[in-house]
């Protein structure tokens, strides 16, 4: 969220930039049932095919354990290298030469699902 950036969070002398950017947080997660696609569905005697409700209930059990794996799987590891990437080809095309990007601590609310 690059509204949070603060005067004090960069500066720039001749072609070098430092910059210290907010650090990334979960948005949103949505995972649409109608995305879902089933690999395997055994139907037996036993079982019929899933139901909307159930593939609905599987996407929100899904959802809930994507946010509590989330230092785990490297999400927000991820974004921080796609957000650096992302800015210093972006002040390197403005002409800037020597970049170095860093974060903030996260806050308790980043860390959390």
């Amino acid at each position: 969220d690059l509204s949070k950036l603060l005067a004090n969070d960069f500066s720039i002398n001749d072609k070098n930039v430092v910059l210290r950017l907010p650090y990334p947080k979960i948005i949103s997660l949505n995972i649409p049932p109608e995305n879902l696609k089933v690999e395997y569905q055994q139907v037996g005697g036993f079982r019929d095919p899933f139901k909307t409700q159930e593939r609905d209930a599987l996407a929100a059990q899904a959802e809930t354990q994507i946010r509590n794996s989330v230092k785990e799987l490297g999400i927000l590891d991820q974004a921080k290298a796609n957000t650096s990437l992302f800015v210093s080809n972006f002040l390197k095309q403005l002409g800037y030469e020597d970049i170095s990007i860093t974060y903030a601590n996260p806050s308790p609310q980043n860390t959390m699902p």
